[in-house]
């Protein structure tokens, strides 16, 4: 009887043990699981140059996460002037001159332009897609998206994407524009989550860069003040 009661206190022991021990590697697992995804998005200035200028009313709303766009005096020294190139999944090329808070695109002289990374494996940023072709069919006149995949695919997937979602915006392939990229990546402290958007306004100055999903509304609002 003895005997009995100690084999059965002995297992338990045993039982008690492995399910402390499969909780704890439960936790461990949970713990280092991650979303992909981008779950807050939250403001990023460029620098002290290329950041929110003479914008207050935007400067005085949030976006749906409690975060404001930043706004700061730029009177430091205007930089050097920095040259480079972008080819977009069609083709077509595209000069860029870059100093301060500024980024000129060829062609895009007069237009609100927004800058976005995204990734043809980014759930956020397939979210975000129709914002962007319906403020771009609105806007056509005054508005241009230029949407750069970082998500090391080649044009041909780019552009096999863009056809089976009717994109009618600019896209371009990370291979072909990579410097731009790394330029902005530099100037923002960008850390590599998407959707990620750079807004520039008429006059080729940046206006902001911003992490998550904006509404189509909040967009909106920010191409009418930045074409004026």
């Amino acid at each position: 009887m003895k005997k009995t009661i100690y084999s059965l206190i002995t297992l338990l022991a045993i039982g008690s043990s492995l399910y402390a021990e499969n909780i704890e590697n439960i936790e461990s697992s949970t713990v280092e699981t991650t979303d992909s995804t981008l779950p807050i998005a939250q403001t990023i200035p460029l620098d002290d140059t290329m950041i929110q200028t003479n914008t207050a009313e935007v400067v005085n709303e949030t976006n749906n996460e409690n975060n404001t766009l930043i706004q700061t005096d730029t009177t430091q020294e205007e930089p050097n002037i920095k040259n480079m190139s972008m080819t977009d999944t069609d083709g077509k090329s595209y000069s860029i001159k870059a100093s301060g808070n500024d980024i000129k695109i060829e062609g895009m002289e007069g237009k609100v332009v927004f800058i976005e990374f995204f990734g043809l494996l980014c759930p956020a940023c397939k979210d975000y897609t129709p914002h962007l072709i319906n403020l771009q069919e609105k806007y056509r006149d005054k508005f241009q998206v230029m949407a750069i995949e970082v998500q090391k695919h080649d044009v041909d997937p780019i552009n096999a994407y863009k056809k089976s979602h009717n994109i009618n915006y600019i896209t371009l392939s990370n291979y072909d524009v990579g410097s731009m990229v790394r330029y902005v990546a530099e100037k923002s402290g960008w850390t590599g989550s998407i959707p990620f958007t750079v807004a520039i306004n008429a006059k080729g100055e940046v206006q902001f860069a911003q992490e998550g999903v904006l509404s189509e509304e909040k967009l909106a609002k920010y191409i009418n003040l930045y074409s004026k």
